[in-house]
């Protein structure tokens, strides 16, 4: 009923009405250049009771290769997450990703794909084929994904669209939509805030396993004077080392 970004922008999807049973379409990305692994990461929707198959292809020639990723039938009406990593143990150094929808047998089949991304390092574990990182967020709603401004410090993170008010310092837009209606999280630095002070924004808690995550984020720093940004992990009270 939505896209997956903010809930009223844009995403892609197959028409299922009007088309012939096992007919396909397929979207293909920009070609990626690359020396190392990378990691494709998407949303997808898939609800009907005629709802056939998604796959995705790493496409590496003229030839579309054989599908790495998968997924048939209805998955639940909501946006489902996926990842596939590429690059793993092969020798190319270019690809392009191939996602393929197929027409089921009625018209309650439609495939729907929202922010796609490919980033440059290997694929964090997740919980299972369906389930994206728990911290995940885009900060597009105004409750900031559950992360918490902590008391521990001097002042607040601000929420905040366009740019900070404060000429040659801070973004123009957010990064998720690049325009002046998307979100972000940054601090201001005007008075009555004094060198040194800091303030502290924490994510929702994340379960602890025995498998290898990755953190990824986006960061703007700009500005005479700018000071530093530090990441800490915290465990219970404790924030530990940046």
């Amino acid at each position: 009923s939505a896209d997956h970004t903010t809930g009223t922008g844009y995403y892609i999807y197959i028409e299922a009405s009007n088309v012939a049973a096992g007919r396909v379409a397929r979207v293909i990305s920009p070609t990626v250049t690359a020396s190392s692994r990378q990691c494709v990461q998407f949303w997808y929707h898939m609800y009907g009771q005629h709802v056939d198959t998604l796959n995705v292809y790493v496409q590496t020639g003229p030839s579309l290769g054989n599908v790495v990723w998968v997924r048939t039938g209805t998955q639940g009406d909501d946006w489902n997450y996926g990842q596939l990593e590429v690059g793993a143990g092969t020798s190319f150094t270019s690809f392009n990703i191939v996602f393929e929808a197929i027409r089921g047998s009625g018209f309650r089949g439609d495939i729907s794909l929202d922010d796609i991304t490919i980033v440059d390092s290997p694929c964090a574990q997740v919980a299972g084929p369906t389930t994206a990182p728990s911290i995940s967020c885009d900060f597009e709603s105004a409750d900031i994904c559950g992360y918490q401004q902590l008391t521990t410090d001097v002042f607040d993170w601000t929420w905040a669209a366009s740019n900070t008010g404060t000429v040659n310092t801070g973004p123009d837009n957010d990064h998720s939509l690049g325009t002046s209606s998307g979100h972000y999280m940054y601090i201001e630095t005007s008075s009555p805030r004094q060198p040194d002070d800091a303030a502290l924004l924490a994510s929702p808690e994340f379960p602890a396993t025995n498998q290898q995550h990755c953190l990824h984020f986006y960061h703007h720093m700009y500005g005479t004077h700018i000071g530093t940004l530090n990441v800490f992990i915290q465990t219970g009270s404790t924030l530990g080392t940046a």
